[in-house]
C-alpha cells in the first residue's frame, strides 16, 4: 500500500490542482496535529505522520496511535480533540439493555411514546428528503 503515497502533499500535485473546493482546504490537519482517531469498534488519539494523495485524488492521513501502531486511513476517520464525536449505538440486546439503565423514567417513556408528527411536518420531512437532505435554512 506505500506505493499509494507516491504523490505527497507539495510534491507533484498541489491541493489547488486536485480541487477547488474550499471544504477540503479547511480541512485538512497538519502534520504532527494531535487529533483523535474514531474507528467503529474505538476511540483513540493519534497524530499525523503524513498526508498524501492516492491515484484516485482521494486524501490518505497516515497517523500514529499512542500504543504506536502506524495505520493509513481517510480524513473522515479522524475529529479534533475538542470536537468529538463520541456517539454510540447500541447493536445487540445485552447493549440496549446496559444503554438502557442509563436512561430516566421520561426519556423511555418519550421513546416508547414518540409524538406524531403532523400531515404538514410530514410532507416537510418528504421534501427535505426528495431534496437529497438540503439544510433546513436553505429550504426556508
Amino acid at each position: 500500500m506505500d506505493h499509494h503515497f507516491d504523490k505527497i502533499l507539495g510534491g507533484s500535485k498541489s491541493l489547488a490542482s486536485i480541487s477547488n473546493n474550499n471544504d477540503i482546504a479547511k480541512s485538512i490537519f497538519h502534520v504532527s496535529e494531535t487529533l483523535l482517531y474514531c474507528d467503529s469498534s474505538h476511540t483513540t488519539i493519534a497524530k499525523v505522520i503524513n498526508i498524501a494523495f492516492n491515484d484516485s485524488d482521494n486524501m490518505i492521513i497516515c497517523i500514529k496511535m499512542a500504543a504506536s501502531d502506524k495505520i493509513k486511513t481517510m480524513r473522515e476517520k479522524l475529529c479534533e480533540p475538542d470536537n468529538p464525536d463520541i456517539g454510540y449505538i447500541p447493536a445487540t440486546v445485552p447493549e440496549y439493555w446496559s444503554a438502557a439503565n442509563d436512561l430516566m423514567d421520561a426519556q423511555l417513556e418519550s421513546i416508547a411514546n414518540p409524538v406524531k408528527s403532523s400531515p404538514l411536518q410530514e410532507e416537510w420531512l418528504h421534501l427535505h428528503v426528495q431534496l437529497w437532505h438540503l439544510p433546513y435554512s436553505i429550504m426556508f
